[in-house]
């Protein structure tokens, strides 16, 4: 199979194609983020993101769409924190209007 990338992998310790035949070229850590975000992006598809970062205007809709298909790995990662610091903030404020109440723990109290 005859890629984009063989003319330059040809260069490279000048190889010939025969040789390359068996090469596997292997994209690390950023496309890995992508497709990690992509994969996010599918879990959660119907869980309202696309709403809550369009309606709250911190992302326009063409944007949403894109970082939820791992297409803008800047965008995707800032909206994943913030939907996740969102969710850990909301969940620290249950739990601590629970306890207050004296609906939560353990009857000891603690942890």
């Amino acid at each position: 199979m005859i890629s984009p990338y063989t003319p330059k992998l040809k260069k490279f310790n000048g190889a010939t194609l025969k040789s390359l035949k068996n090469l596997i070229v292997c994209m690390w850590g950023f496309h890995i983020a992508l497709n990690i975000l992509s994969v996010i992006g599918k879990k959660f598809e119907e869980s309202g993101i696309e709403d809550l970062l369009t309606e709250s205007g911190v992302y326009g809709s063409n944007t949403t769409l894109a970082l939820l298909k791992g297409k803008s790995y800047n965008c995707g990662v800032h909206a994943h924190k913030a939907d996740d610091g969102g969710i850990v903030e909301i969940t620290v404020a249950s739990i601590l209007q629970a306890a207050r109440k004296g609906k939560g723990g353990s009857s000891t109290g603690r942890c």
